[in-house]
């Protein structure tokens, strides 16, 4: 196995950047590399159209939107705005960005990260990706164009679409929120998608503030003669894994009589035949490396958190954290968990997000402005054992 030199800067288990750290003249010449090699990519949105009801609770309002680009993809936008009625001056001024994991869509686990951090007071848009509503291929060329998405899958274009979006919203969204400087989350395939983000964010004139991943996939290309290994490996582990998650839930209604962490769930998998199709036109361009070459372009200066299981095959947890250890405002967290072990990280990032805000109003200046021992408490709370894995 290849031996990196990484910093063992811990707390409580957890990995920390040196106070003290500075990048080398390594690190920014291959930075400087990495965002000039990034691929070029223009696209806008053509139009937007708001489809389904409109929904209101006490603390916020939720609405849906299919958002039409000019490359021809069609994607569901959910949009969460909080009530400022209830939350006065202790909302966010940075909306939160974010996208799906694979496989998923606007309802079940996503529906509740978006509405756990709305709920907070933040202005969530997130961008489902194309599937259901995409454009059925009934002559040659819908034909041609849906093979121009199916064979150009790349999470560098998923993040395309989201600043575009911005762009978007910014001329026509009626927004009150600051668009130039995004707060972004994002689970697997999300948070693969974010790293492009990040790195794409001052080619849009934007910054994104702070951002929150976890349990991204494969940083560089596993090769294909080490898939069928991985897949022995991870179809058991994760499987197991699968089982005590609904096992737990089962007890937890059985033990409360409350049915609602099980139907909340409900509809995390989107089988569509169109989301399916496309979501499996995905697979390839993951494992390909695409994320890993928009993480070294991520700004030297980035700040967030990065939470990687340690039992999760698709991690490559040596990779992300060489790379994410040439930036002293990231901060790694490990789990002794699996991929599907990122549904129990949720409350802990809604958690996160809560004390930022709180953080981020008290000192009324912008999240880069706050000094790095009150991140630290921001990201590991009061206590961090509390997060020890």
């Amino acid at each position: 196995m290849l031996e990196l030199d990484i910093p063992d800067h811990t707390l409580h288990g957890h990995e920390l950047p040196d106070t003290e750290f500075v990048p080398t003249v390594e690190a920014v010449n291959s930075h400087h590399q990495a965002v000039a090699e990034l691929p070029p990519y223009e696209v806008h949105v053509v139009k937007r159209e708001t489809i389904g009801e409109i929904e209101i609770t006490p603390r916020a309002e939720y609405s849906s939107e299919l958002v039409y680009f000019s490359d021809g993809a069609i994607r569901e936008l959910t949009r969460g705005t909080p009530n400022a009625r209830y939350f006065g001056q202790n909302q966010s001024d940075f909306p939160i960005s974010g996208t799906d994991a694979l496989g998923t869509g606007p309802k079940g686990i996503n529906r509740k990260i978006i509405t756990g951090l709305v709920e907070l007071g933040y202005n969530v848009e997130w961008l489902h990706h194309q599937g259901r509503h995409a454009e059925i291929p009934t002559d040659i060329d819908a034909l041609k164009k849906m093979g121009h998405f199916l064979f150009g899958k790349s999470v560098g274009r998923s993040a395309h679409h989201q600043h575009a979006l911005f762009d978007h919203l910014s001329t026509f969204g009626g927004i009150i929120y600051d668009d130039r400087r995004l707060l972004s989350v994002g689970d697997s395939r999300g948070a693969m998608t974010g790293e492009a983000v990040d790195a794409l964010a001052p080619q849009y004139g934007r910054s994104v503030l702070f951002s929150d991943y976890i349990a991204a996939c494969f940083e560089h290309s596993p090769g294909v003669k080490n898939i069928p290994n991985l897949l022995r490996i991870m179809i058991p582990r994760e499987g197991r894994s699968l089982g005590k998650l609904i096992i737990e839930k089962a007890i937890e209604v059985v033990r409360t009589g409350n049915t609602d962490e099980i139907t909340d769930y409900l509809g995390t998998i989107d089988f569509h035949p169109m989301n399916v199709t496309h979501e499996l036109a995905w697979l390839w361009p993951l494992m390909s490396g695409d994320a890993g070459k928009y993480s070294k372009a991520v700004p030297l200066d980035a700040v967030g958190v990065r939470t990687l299981e340690d039992k999760d095959v698709m991690s490559q947890q040596e990779s992300w954290q060489h790379e994410y250890s040439k930036r002293r405002g990231l901060r790694v967290i490990n789990r002794d968990g699996t991929h599907l072990d990122l549904v129990r990280e949720q409350q802990v990032r809604i958690d996160r997000f809560e004390r930022l805000l709180t953080v981020v109003n008290e000192r009324d200046i912008s999240v880069s402005g706050v000094p790095h021992d009150e991140m630290d408490k921001v990201i590991y709370g009061q206590d961090s054992e509390s997060f020890a894995a």
